[in-house]
């Protein structure tokens, strides 16, 4: 039976993460790893520094969104046979040690999904992350079923049938493509019955730019709660 390492690998969705991607993707091919970024139409060095750090790079053709590069970084490693698929940021926020907690969570409790549970205090992360978590999660927790204490967090674990029922069936149930996605994904998942669980991570804030454009993603997370309420 082969090893949690190498039934893994990281996509990192990145748009001009410049400033910490070389950095995110060594650390984590230090622990042998294959790592997958895909590039959302960045206009830095961002390809060149992922490439340069020995990840395999795929570009999206575009500002496309996160959920989108993050569904192509998923595509790609179901095909390479991939059955334990990581998601990390490329913005250093996700302390690439960590790794090896989430696998061992997801062996552990047999896990389906497995998200990071940061700390959550308004003396720990910006004002508007905090209220902004505290909404969303209170939102996902009811659509879903389960209550998750941090679904905003990027840092997470999802067995290959997750992503093949969820997003590549007949019927795809997670159609969001932009700041939605990762909501979405994790409310279908609770809802139907797959075995999520939580793990205590550490996130380092660092003067990083939020990508998050208030009005036109809360906009799309709101018709993303009325298709759902409208499809069950």
């Amino acid at each position: 039976m082969r090893s949690s390492v190498d039934r893994a690998v990281v996509v990192i969705p990145a748009y001009n993460e410049a400033r910490a991607i070389g950095r995110v993707v060594g650390e984590l091919r230090s622990w042998k790893v294959p790592v997958v970024v895909v590039d959302d139409g960045s206009t830095d060095d961002t390809v060149a520094l992922a490439q340069r750090a020995g990840a395999v790079v795929l570009r999206n053709g575009g500002n496309k969104g996160k959920g989108a590069a993050l569904i192509r970084g998923f595509r790609y490693a179901l095909e390479q046979g991939r059955e334990l698929i990581l998601t990390f940021d490329g913005d250093g926020q996700h302390d690439p040690s960590l790794l090896p907690a989430l696998l061992r969570a997801q062996e552990e409790n047999q896990a389906d999904v497995v998200v990071g549970r940061r700390r959550l205090s308004w003396k720990d992360m910006p004002p508007v992350r905090f209220a902004t978590n505290r909404c969303m999660s209170a939102v996902v927790t009811w659509m879903g079923g389960k209550r998750i204490a941090d679904t905003q967090c990027g840092l997470r674990l999802f067995r290959d049938e997750v992503v093949r029922r969820l997003l590549f069936g007949p019927r795809p149930k997670v159609v969001s493509r932009r700041y939605a996605f990762e909501s979405e994904l994790l409310i279908e998942a609770c809802y139907h019955k797959f075995r999520v669980v939580e793990v205590p991570v550490t996130t380092i804030y660092d003067g990083e730019a939020s990508s998050i454009r208030p009005f036109m993603d809360t906009v799309r997370f709101f018709k993303m709660m009325i298709r759902i309420m409208l499809r069950r």
